[in-house]
């Protein structure tokens, strides 16, 4: 873009240097016409070969005018063209002045959106090794509530086996005292039958004592 502006100004430059030279190279033709000559004392005007020294006052006066008009007009151009160059480079200037600063105000915005992402970013990550971290607790807390459902359960197994073995100790020691407790009791009608017995014989043996 620079490129061509500076294309198009020196083409402007190019015009006005050519349209001053013609205007010049005329105004000359029209001073020398104007100056007598050293050798004729006239006044020529070499304008296309065209020859003012036979034209009347008045049309030299015309045509001196109409070269200053033509003059002017020129000018004109090629002021109206610089100003023209000049209005189209400040809109370039603006227009490139404009995208600048909105270029600036996107890289901004990009700058700022990739900030909040990086932060998501770091903030995802933290969260996904919280996670991990909890996942890893509740692992390793349920392996040991296995271990511990384990272990209590040996644990009843074997106050169930304790269970077991103390109730069978006790129904057999219920069992033998029950049965030492018959024997007493078996003893002791033996020992009163025998006691009957000897009562019963000594009273048969005492009449056997009164005869003799």
């Amino acid at each position: 873009m620079v490129e061509e502006l500076n294309n198009k100004i020196e083409d402007y430059r190019i015009q006005l240097q050519d349209q001053q030279s013609k205007v010049g190279s005329t105004t000359n033709d029209l001073d020398h016409a104007q100056k007598p000559s050293p050798n004729k004392g006239t006044k020529t005007l070499s304008t296309s070969g065209g020859n003012l020294r036979d034209l009347p006052q008045d049309k030299r006066q015309e045509f001196m005018r109409a070269l200053a008009d033509i003059r002017s007009d020129m000018v004109r151009i090629a002021e109206g063209n610089i100003k023209a160059m000049n209005e189209e480079d400040k809109q370039n200037l603006s227009i490139q002045a404009l995208i600048t600063s909105k270029t600036g105000q996107l890289q901004e915005k990009i700058d700022d959106y990739e900030g909040q992402i990086q932060n998501l970013k770091r903030e995802l990550k933290t969260q996904k090794a919280l996670a991990q971290q909890h996942m890893d607790e509740a692992a390793d807390a349920r392996e040991k509530l296995a271990q511990a459902g384990k272990k209590l359960t040996k644990v009843q197994q074997h106050n169930a086996t304790l269970s077991d073995n103390a109730q069978r100790r006790m129904a057999g020691q219920q069992l033998q005292q029950g049965q030492g407790e018959d024997t007493i009791e078996s003893l002791r009608r033996q020992v009163r039958l025998l006691e009957d017995k000897l009562r019963k014989t000594k009273t048969a043996e005492r009449p056997l004592d009164e005869n003799k």
